[in-house]
């Protein structure tokens, strides 16, 4: 008897031991997976979809289509460029010409380095300085036990990756384009989906497709009156507010789908320059917040091409 107690005695430690590592090492979940969809939400409240379908052989290696749709049908696709995933959990974007960059590597351990990290599908956006894992940790999401790993950019910020979904904020497909605490939550995600199944939706939302209705941009206070002329901008125009006090106020511009530009703040008179040059040829939408950041205003210019 006292034979198997020391046995006990030997084993019972090693179990414990052991026991997180087997709950932990359960099969990896890929990203670039054409089982999945995700429904991305903007700011301004309108949504769109996200998939990858198809395969392709680019340069001796897998490739699978990125496609958006804003559709509530799903019915109409586009081609936004190609993503592979290797069997370490490196996860790579590729445009439609030939620039390809990591945006997610679900292999690394806490302390290890990346040091570029690039989306090419938004090349305004490359960060050459290094992400220093901080931490890694399992928690239940979305139907399931998934590894999130927490990344430190030297004064920018967390980046949060998540097993088999990519990130919350910023989303899959702008991963490496903005980071938490950063640009904030422009673009978060709105739902997820595998196999045709719900497995995750943002709490603050009830459903997982919103249509942005082009008009509803102008849609503002009847106590506040903004003018922004000429529009389009062709090389300075000037944006003045009229009827509202100017103390403290600033003007948030945002591209397109919600990525944020700039933040730039109203002079005392209530005016500010916007000038051409500081952007690429394309629609921005801007919002005005007062000092203690409520929104009062939102509005949108063109910057003409050049």
């Amino acid at each position: 008897m006292y034979k198997y107690y020391k046995l006990y005695r030997f084993i019972f430690p090693v179990f414990l031991l052991l026991f997180p590592l087997y709950i932990n090492a359960q099969p990896y979940e890929r990203i670039v997976d054409t089982t999945k969809e995700w429904s991305i939400i903007s700011f301004i409240y309108n949504s769109y979809y996200i998939r990858f379908q198809g395969d392709t052989i680019i340069e001796s290696k897998l490739y699978y289509g990125i496609y958006t749709s804003t559709d509530s049908l799903k019915q109409e696709w586009n081609l936004i460029g190609y993503a592979r995933e290797d069997t370490t959990g490196k996860v790579f974007f590729r445009d439609t010409i030939q620039n390809e960059g990591l945006v997610y590597d679900m292999g690394l351990n806490p302390g290890d380095t990346i040091y570029e990290y690039f989306n090419a599908l938004r090349p305004f956006f490359i960060y050459h300085f290094p992400f220093v894992v901080d931490t890694i940790r399992f928690k239940q999401f979305a139907g399931k036990n998934r590894k999130f790993i927490y990344l430190y950019g030297n004064n920018q910020g967390y980046v949060e990756w998540i097993e088999g979904i990519g990130s919350l904020d910023p989303t899959l497909i702008e991963a490496g384009t903005g980071l938490s605490g950063v640009t904030g939550p422009h673009l978060r995600l709105l739902c997820f989906s595998q196999y045709n199944s719900l497995l995750y939706m943002d709490p603050h939302f009830t459903k997982c497709y919103y249509h942005y209705i082009p008009d509803a941009i102008h849609l503002r206070t009847k106590e506040v009156s903004i003018t922004l002329f000429p529009n389009p901008v062709t090389d300075i125009s000037v944006l003045k507010m009229n009827n509202h006090s100017a103390s403290g106020c600033f003007i948030e511009i945002f591209s397109q789908i919600g990525t944020k530009i700039r933040s730039l703040t109203l002079s005392r008179s209530g005016s500010l320059k916007i000038f051409a040059h500081d952007f690429l040829p394309g629609i921005y939408i801007y919002r005005v917040r007062t000092e203690n950041n409520t929104l009062i205003y939102v509005g949108k210019f063109v910057i003409a091409n050049k």
